[in-house]
């Protein structure tokens, strides 16, 4: 169930405020207690004589695999909790790759 905040703009009619708020127990329930996250593995890639960084969780039977190409910043290590994220929410079925941009790694 969603519920909207509704706030009066007359500050005299506070008491008289409407207070609504969001809440969904089955996601509480599901996802915010669910069992420890898979981690995502971190790997330096040449393409093209040039070093990128690749982060990926791979599903054990694959029916998908998901490419993230990061904007800005383009350094996968930023989007770690994103990818681990997105392999959770496809529980697990498909891989997920995100492949940072050539060179923005020093390494």
């Amino acid at each position: 169930m969603l519920r909207l905040l509704h706030f009066s703009s007359s500050p005299s009619s506070f008491s008289s405020v409407k207070r609504y708020y969001c809440s969904n127990t089955k996601m509480v329930g599901e996802r915010l207690l669910s069992k420890e996250r898979k981690q995502a593995s971190l790997r330096l890639c040449n393409v093209s004589s040039h070093m990128t960084e690749l982060l990926e969780l791979r599903a054990e039977k694959p029916s998908l695999h998901v490419v993230i190409i990061p904007g800005n910043p383009g350094v996968v290590q930023f989007y770690e909790q994103f990818v681990e994220a997105v392999y959770e929410l496809l529980d697990g079925c498909a891989s997920v790759t995100a492949i940072g941009h050539i060179s923005h790694t020093k390494k």
